[in-house]
């Protein structure tokens, strides 16, 4: 979850039906990286933006045992602190708000369960 002031950076793939067009950044850690390194090197590959990781949103354990193999999974939140939106392979980058990003798509299930954790924070953030 990568975030320029108060909007979310979406990356918008091409092959995405239209029903679910938005997804976050994300991908795997390359050998020898940590789980920081790797959200901070995907989220410039994907979208251009330099960012700082602000918080653990959560973790979980995926023991699929095909591809890509049994995994950890890291959540972020990380907000933009240079570079500019740049589009990449993954697809076009937009900003939205909290409340008018768009549906990802059930087989995006790191971005969706991002945003979970993400909305679980704001719920927590605005009763404090």
């Amino acid at each position: 979850m990568v975030t320029v002031d108060t909007r979310i950076v979406a990356i918008m793939p091409p092959d995405a039906p239209e029903q679910f067009p938005a997804a976050l950044p994300g991908g795997h850690g390359e050998y020898g990286e940590s789980p920081e390194e790797a959200a901070i090197r995907e989220a410039y590959e994907e979208t251009g933006y330099h960012v700082a990781i602000t918080e653990l949103l959560g973790w979980g354990f995926n023991k699929t045992v095909g591809y890509p193999g049994p995994m950890i999974h890291f959540y972020y939140e990380a907000r933009a602190i240079g570079g500019n939106a740049r589009d990449s392979e993954e697809g076009r980058v937009q900003l939205f708000g909290f409340e008018q990003f768009p549906a990802i798509s059930p087989q995006r299930g790191g971005s969706r369960r991002t945003m979970e954790l993400y909305a679980e924070k704001m719920k927590q953030r605005s009763s404090r």
